[in-house]
């Protein structure tokens, strides 16, 4: 887990001048339908979303809900952050997560 954070943490301050960091977030929540992880990808709600950090997909399996936020880039749904919830008891807790990890945005 320290090592995913690590590799995030790393990967978004390093893109502090990319696209991706001028982009606007937008948060989804919703099932992981499928999950490419040689691509890169995954799918929910028929919508596929690229990450740049692969240590993102290594929670988010087929049938978990997450909630993610993503910036357009390119036209390409990119996410910077996946968090797997586990009911609506942490519903909050995970939207609240990802908000404060991540400053803005909207909810999708």
């Amino acid at each position: 887990m320290k090592l995913r954070t690590l590799a995030l943490s790393v990967a978004l301050l390093g893109g502090l001048f990319s696209p991706i960091a001028q982009a606007e977030t937008v948060y989804v929540r919703g099932v992981v339908a499928a999950v490419d992880a040689e691509g890169g990808t995954f799918t929910i709600q028929g919508e596929t979303y690229a990450v740049d950090v692969p240590a993102l997909l290594a929670d988010a399996l087929p049938g978990s809900e997450v909630v993610v936020a993503y910036v357009n880039v390119d036209g390409k749904r990119t996410a910077i952050s996946i968090v797997v919830i586990a009911g609506d008891a942490v519903d909050a807790i995970a939207v609240a997560a990802v908000a404060a990890e991540i400053k803005g945005g909207m909810v999708e």
